[in-house]
């Protein structure tokens, strides 16, 4: 299994790092492991540097950027989702969190379950956002969600991604 972030990086100006990534091998195979150190740092939160701890060490080949999975989400295993999918929730459906401190290896394809996210909103360090956990919807848009959200209002902005049966069954 391979991230989408490795698929996003001809459109980020990292084509010469696209071409050369081996789909025939893990993600952290030794062709893919050398590439880890060509990072778009991009994928990452631009405050991630300015910890409150001035002597923290920054990892530079880490994102904290992550996208929300599950069977209703936008991002559900490989089967790949349309913008009819979500239709005019887009402004309340989230895609992609800032999981703050809790980062993981760019090429990893490591992202957040429903469980996970309700947690991640309640318990992460967010050093460079304290008490918010910064999310960004599916029309692009970015939002600031408060660690004492109610549950129901997280639950509000996950789980709109409908898909046809033709797409389901992958035909």
């Amino acid at each position: 299994m391979h991230s989408w972030r490795v698929l996003l990086l001809p459109y980020l100006e990292y084509g010469h790092v696209y071409e050369r990534y081996n789909f025939d091998e893990p993600w952290d195979g030794p062709n893919n492991r050398e590439l880890a150190k060509e990072y778009p740092y991009i994928d990452r939160c631009p405050s991630y540097s300015h910890h409150a701890d001035e002597d923290a060490v920054v990892d530079p080949y880490v994102t904290n950027y992550v996208v929300l999975v599950g069977p209703n989400e936008v991002f559900h295993g490989s089967t790949p989702s349309r913008s009819a999918d979500v239709g005019s929730l887009a402004s309340s459906t989230i895609l992609l969190v800032d999981v703050g401190t809790h980062t993981v290896p760019w090429m990893t394809p490591q992202d957040l379950d429903l469980e996970d996210f309700f947690s991640a909103v309640r318990e992460t360090r967010h050093d460079h956002h304290p008490g918010i956990t910064m999310v960004s919807m599916a029309d692009s848009s970015v939002q600031g969600l408060p660690s004492e959200i109610s549950e129901e209002e997280l639950t509000s902005l996950t789980g709109h991604v409908v898909r046809d049966e033709v797409q389901q069954s992958g035909q």
